[in-house]
């Protein structure tokens, strides 16, 4: 069994006479709810398979297969496909046998039979793969059921390859608020790969081309402060890792207002919510209740209005 986050997926193997083969699932399944036998997918069926490894930034999977006329290790990518001999006539004296766990690291493979521990080592001038068991046997009565291997390429950190999406924001005089969403994944990943980015948001002053950048943005929204009234913006979002940056999303264009007398009643927003009618900025701050349902015998308000001193957008019904 296999956690790859990388990829968002728990895989097993099966060894029972009916069902034997290597499995899958979404890790955006596991929640708290029992998962069945039959939410599982089935990828690939073969009854060598017992042991395998995972290649996360190949998309690859690696296991020995061993059956009197094989002595080799098998690839698949990630949904069993694409099935192929990596090993067929490059290993001299292969000991792909009896293989209770096997890891990959820098283009080769270390394996245990439980009683020793191999290793690949490539030979460049007889052009030859050649398996060499570690020094020091294990000690008598002992078994090796594990190999695990501490390095930052086994299980790399993703890299985004998509940009963020779906920029929106809303500006009042001298300040903004900023969402969207994270990128889509590669195909062939699952919904439960993992999406830990962070975030770089640059806003930029179209005209003077005055440039800033926001670092360190943990969260798909963020609020920006010290703007310049009516000042076109263009805003672009960059996720990353620490393994790199992903690609900036196209510009958000928006523009901040004309500078508000803080005393003026203007702009403001009147806001529907299962409460009654509620007033705020047109940022959604400074929340103050004007109508409880309670005093429209618990009628159901719904919809905005916006106000500015110029114009009214009426979005506002009250259901009773």
């Amino acid at each position: 069994m296999h956690v790859d986050p990388h990829n968002g997926y728990l895989y097993w193997t099966l060894s029972d006479n009916i069902h034997y083969g290597l499995y899958r699932i979404d890790l955006a399944h596991l929640d708290d709810t029992f998962i069945t036998y039959k939410q599982s997918q089935f990828i690939l069926k073969d009854p060598s398979l017992t042991v395998f490894t995972i290649d996360y930034s190949n998309y690859r999977l690696y296991f020995p297969k061993s059956d009197g006329s094989n002595n080799t290790i098998i690839s698949v990518s990630l949904d069993g496909d694409d099935e192929k001999d990596i090993r067929q006539d490059k290993v001299e004296t292969s000991q792909f046998t009896n293989v209770h766990n096997i890891i990959a690291f820098n283009n080769s493979f270390y394996w245990t039979t439980g009683a020793v521990i191999y290793k690949e080592e490539y030979d460049g001038n007889m052009e030859k793969i050649y398996h060499n068991a570690f020094d020091g046997p294990i000690m008598y009565d002992d078994i090796c059921v594990a190999l695990i291997m501490f390095h930052p390429s086994v299980q790399p950190y993703p890299v985004p390859h998509n940009p963020a999406e779906n920029i929106e924001a809303i500006f009042s005089d001298n300040k903004a608020k900023v969402i969207w969403n994270k990128p889509t994944l590669l195909g062939g990943t699952g919904l439960g790969a993992w999406q830990g980015w962070s975030y770089e948001l640059q806003v930029e002053e179209v005209y003077s081309n005055k440039t800033t950048v926001r670092k360190s943005l943990n969260e798909t929204h963020c609020a920006l402060h010290e703007l310049s009234p009516n000042t076109h913006y263009a805003l672009q979002i960059r996720p990353y890792s620490k393994a790199g940056h992903g690609p900036w999303s196209g510009p958000f264009y928006g523009q901040t207002l004309k500078s508000v007398n803080r005393s003026s009643r203007y702009p403001f927003a009147l806001w529907g919510t299962k409460n009654g009618l509620v007033k705020s900025d047109a940022l959604g701050e400074n929340i103050e209740s004007l109508v409880h349902t309670m005093n429209i015998d618990k009628g159901l308000i719904t919809g905005t209005i916006f106000k500015h001193s110029i114009f009214t957008l009426n979005l506002l019904s009250i259901l009773i």
